[in-house]
């Protein structure tokens, strides 16, 4: 395998992103390298390009809508093997802090994310932890599966894990766009009954 690849990177708000060669990361004992399949482009990569938000370094390589097929695993990981085809969670977590230890990891005290504190998915390959990883079924295709992770799992959680929806209730979403637009055919899945879009 080759030692480098091109990345899209960004370098400063309201300017394109660079493609530029980089090198292929390098993973530790406890980490994965994953090469890249499909990658989605978030609002919140916008937000960062407009300058209207943050990153933790630049030059950076955005995306944290992903999915692709594990290439090489670190000698101490267990559970996963090259060729595995995998999602992405953008959210590094310790697995130590109180929140983790609540089940809350998507608030762990100690996260980042990749694409936003750390490189991204806009690149043949990233490396990332166990814990990023979430097994891609063969009948699901890497472009499906690369935003299962956000903007699926974002709306799924606010309508099952925070509001509960439950069938035969009526549910109004406000602001029907990427997130939004998932939101709505959960709240069907869920068997709300009407749904109010805006």
């Amino acid at each position: 395998m080759d030692e480098r690849m091109v990345a899209a990177r960004f370098h400063a708000p309201n300017r394109p992103l660079v493609l530029e060669d980089v090198p292929i990361p390098q993973i530790e004992a406890s980490e994965i390298l994953v090469e890249v399949k499909s990658c989605g482009l978030c609002g919140s990569d916008v937000h960062i390009i407009k300058g209207e938000s943050s990153t933790g370094k630049v030059p950076i390589t955005l995306g944290h809508e992903s999915s692709g097929i594990i290439v090489h695993i670190g000698s101490r990981v267990e559970g996963w093997k090259p060729g595995d085809r995998v999602i992405i969670s953008c959210i590094t977590s310790c697995g130590n802090c109180s929140t983790c230890q609540m089940g809350r990891d998507s608030i762990c005290l100690n996260r980042k994310a990749l694409g936003v504190q750390l490189d991204g998915a806009l690149a043949r390959f990233m490396k990332v932890t166990p814990r990023n990883l979430v097994s891609l079924p063969d009948g699901i295709s890497f472009e499906e599966g690369a935003i299962l992770t956000d903007a699926v799992a974002t709306p799924y959680h606010a309508l099952k894990g925070r509001a509960k929806v439950r069938a035969g209730e009526a549910i109004a979403i406000l602001g029907v766009g990427g997130l939004g637009i998932h939101a709505v055919k959960l709240a069907r899945l869920l068997g709300a009954v009407p749904i109010f879009g805006n």
